[in-house]
């Protein structure tokens, strides 16, 4: 009677009647169980309307949403008769939601009252206690209780079972080796370390504690980005294992084996601290040439990183950097760490800039600074084609007229 009411009264816009219909549900009976729930101390999110046709969630189809769970707060159909299967009293309570459909509508109590789509539905824990207490509130209020927290008579199998001999696995010795979570793509995922095959330690240097998921793609090691994160493989990967368990971390610390974070910073710091070739970069370091000289020469900051930044063009004014592709990856990995500002990293900093630069570099600015026709050269086409100098004869004739033009 009340449900008909809202048809008959006038409404100045067909808006206003469009909520009153989406409201009526929430003011007469689910807000109502929400103060009932909350004041007998259950869990509020929880409980759900069952919608298979998501009438009461705009915006979301079945195909989204397979269960068509939407909370008993936001249900609001948009249509009158939507609401019609939650004033039956009707509540399923179960453990588990995904096989919660199937099994409701097995009960004899839709059966008795019919199985219409949609109903009331409270997600139950898996805790005794937790349980009956859901059951107890539902049964007290009147509801009509389909209890899935059991196993129903038609899923019980009285057919003798013939028992086989169960072959245990032999337990596997260490940890899966943190390379394993690196695809043939150059894609970090934690789902590859679970496949049988995957490589183990038996004595890791470091462990790190990462999310086991076949569905989880992270794309990186915890806040490294995903450049880093493959350096990290590269550099560290068959030296460490991984683990998703919190007790298994601290046990192998405890064995002897460094934090992840702790490992990784440790060794960037102390490579690139012992580095000959990197030391000797650093005199030639085109940033700390560019902090030195960029108020002075401004106008020439992307002809002097164009030169830095060319083999070819270092090598020609003789412009040092013996550093190999590791000894690139531990710079690279190191600046991130500044980023992060760790302490050990910041530390470094101060060691690598207290070694001067060469009296080279100023000989290069200057005779750029010099140069009056350096001005005419459009700097960023002059990069697009020194990108291959040794595929393109272009480049390699542009190089050669640059190499005379700094001359």
């Amino acid at each position: 009677k009340a449900l008909s009411e809202v048809e008959k009264q006038f409404y100045p816009h067909s808006y206003s009647r469009v909520q009153e219909k989406s409201n009526w549900l929430q003011r007469r009976v689910m807000g109502p169980l929400a103060t009932k729930l909350v004041k007998a101390g259950l869990d509020l999110d929880k409980m759900y309307v069952y919608d298979p046709m998501d009438v009461n969630n705009p915006g979301i189809n079945s195909s989204s949403n397979r269960l068509a769970l939407t909370p008993i707060v936001k249900a609001k159909p948009t249509h009158l008769f939507a609401a019609l299967p939650y004033l039956r009293n009707i509540v399923v309570v179960a453990s588990a939601r995904n096989s919660m459909v199937e099994r409701a509508y097995k009960h004899e109590v839709m059966k008795k009252y019919g199985a219409y789509p949609g109903f009331l539905f409270y997600h139950a824990g898996t805790k005794m206690k937790e349980k009956e207490e859901a059951l107890e509130f539902f049964k007290k209020n009147g509801f009509v209780v389909v209890d899935l927290t059991v196993k129903q008579d038609w899923e019980i199998d009285d057919t003798p079972v013939l028992t086989t001999p169960v072959i245990r696995k032999p337990k596997k010795e260490g940890l899966v080796a943190l390379n394993c979570v690196r695809n043939a793509s150059d894609r970090i995922n934690t789902r590859w370390s679970l496949e049988e095959e995957a490589d183990r330690i038996k004595d890791p240097e470091f462990v790190i504690q990462l999310k086991f998921s076949k569905d989880d793609s992270t794309n990186r090691l915890h806040h490294w980005e995903h450049q880093a994160s493959l350096y990290i493989l590269d550099l560290f990967g068959a030296k460490g294992g991984i683990t998703n368990n919190r007790i298994a971390h601290s046990n192998w610390i405890n064995k002897g084996a460094k934090d992840f974070e702790e490992y990784v910073i440790d060794n960037i710091c102390d490579y690139i601290s012992n580095s000959a070739a990197i030391k000797e970069f650093w005199a030639f370091n085109p940033r700390r040439i560019l902090d030195d000289y960029v108020n002075r020469y401004m106008s020439k900051k992307g002809l002097i990183r164009l030169i830095y930044s060319t083999p070819a063009l270092r090598a020609e004014h003789a412009l040092v950097n013996n550093m190999t592709e590791e000894d690139k990856k531990y710079v690279y990995l190191w600046e991130h760490c500044l980023k992060k500002s760790f302490t050990k990293a910041v530390d470094l900093t101060t060691l690598l800039n207290a070694i001067p630069l060469d009296p080279i570099n100023k000989q290069v600015i200057d005779k750029i600074q010099a140069n009056e026709l350096i001005d005419i050269l459009d700097y960023s086409a002059l990069q697009t084609v020194l990108t291959d100098v040794t595929k393109s004869s272009h480049a390699q004739k542009a190089l050669e007229v640059f190499i005379s033009i700094l001359k």
